[in-house]
């Protein structure tokens, strides 16, 4: 009886640590988390629920964090970067790969006239040590809402 209990528990166990896993890896980011690029910016953004509001009369750069949650594959993004914004005018948004160095090896862009969505070609490799970043310039009064990024 103790040997069978033991067998369900292990198998109870197995279940719930595959019950936290990402097989997809796909992720989608409110803008809030992203902020002002330069740090003189602070008091040009404010942080809303709906995401991140460019408040001053020109265009500025916010940086967004687009995280890694399977380091071990190097397979870069899989399919384009959505993003949406609402305002008037054009943000551009540029997708950067670093290496372990913080060397620039890929680069990708996308970005719109008006509100809506738009997408960014995906990356194409990654490094296993290095890091994934979203750069927009923001129009003035424009709100970076969401974005939305596949893992390989």
């Amino acid at each position: 009886m103790k040997k069978i209990l033991t067998l369900i528990s292990l198998g109870l166990l197995a279940l719930s640590g595959n019950a936290f896993a990402d097989p997809d890896n796909y992720t989608a980011a409110n803008g809030t988390g992203c902020d002002n690029y330069f740090a003189g910016d602070t008091a040009q953004f404010n942080h809303q629920f709906d995401g991140i509001k460019n408040i001053s009369s020109s265009a500025r750069w916010v940086s967004c964090p687009v995280d890694k949650d399977n380091v071990i594959s190097l397979g870069g993004l899989r399919n384009p970067t959505w993003v949406r914004w609402s305002g008037a005018g054009t943000i551009s948004c540029v997708l950067n790969n670093f290496n372990v160095n913080g060397v620039v090896t890929q680069t990708r862009s996308g970005g719109m006239v008006n509100s809506g969505w738009f997408s960014i070609p995906a990356l194409g490799l990654d490094d296993f040590w290095g890091t994934n970043t979203m750069y927009c310039l923001v129009p003035a009064g424009g709100i970076l809402q969401t974005y939305h990024y596949f893992e390989i």
